[in-house]
Parts: C-alpha cells; sequence; structure tokens
C-alpha cells in the first residue's frame, strides 16, 4: 500500500484532541503514551475502520522540524514485517504528526 502524501501545512488549532480529523481520513481517539520528543494517541483509519497510533511532535525550533523530517524519511524507506508501517504524515501549524499502523 503506498504511503499517503497528506503533508497539510496550516495554522489551524493543535490537532491532537480526541476526534480530531488528520488528511481526511485518520480520527484521533485517546491519549495513549508520552515519549521524549512526542504525543502518542490511538486513532482509526476512517475509509477501513483499521486501528492506527498517531504520533503528534511538537515542532518548536527548526532543530525540531528537521528531526521529524528525518523520522519521516526513515520510516518511509522501512519494509520489514517486523516494523511498523507508516501510513501518512503531515504538518499543521508547529506540529508535525506520523501515522502508523497499530500492532
Amino acid at each position: 500500500m503506498p504511503i499517503a502524501d497528506t503533508t497539510q501545512r496550516t495554522a489551524d488549532e493543535p490537532l491532537d484532541r480526541p476526534g480530531s480529523l488528520l488528511g481526511g481520513r485518520y480520527r484521533v481517539l485517546d491519549w495513549l503514551a508520552r515519549g521524549g520528543q512526542a504525543d502518542v494517541y490511538t486513532g482509526v483509519d476512517t475509509h477501513t475502520d483499521t486501528p492506527v497510533v498517531v504520533k503528534f511532535v511538537p515542532l518548536r525550533s527548526a532543530e525540531a522540524a528537521e528531526r521529524f523530517e528525518r523520522e519521516v524519511r526513515v520510516l518511509r524507506l522501512l519494509d520489514d514485517p517486523g516494523v511498523v508501517r507508516l501510513l501518512a504524515t503531515g504538518v499543521t501549524g508547529a506540529q508535525g504528526w506520523i501515522v502508523m499502523e497499530r500492532v
């Protein structure tokens, strides 16, 4: 399955809220965890009703934006059954998001 190129660059309100829709397809559900650089939420692909995970990364600096872009590039290259698949990415305002399959 090709990775959806759903990059959005707008100044809309933060999307890391339950009920938010990303890329016209992925609904944010519940907060799951917080890591060193991001918050992770459960979600659902509204086209297939498949569970997903959404990672929200604050892009507060040029360095953070570069890290986010590098992570997206690496995830797009990975194709292994032992690694979760990247489904979509985007940037809205100063917040990057990554949608991955949920295992």
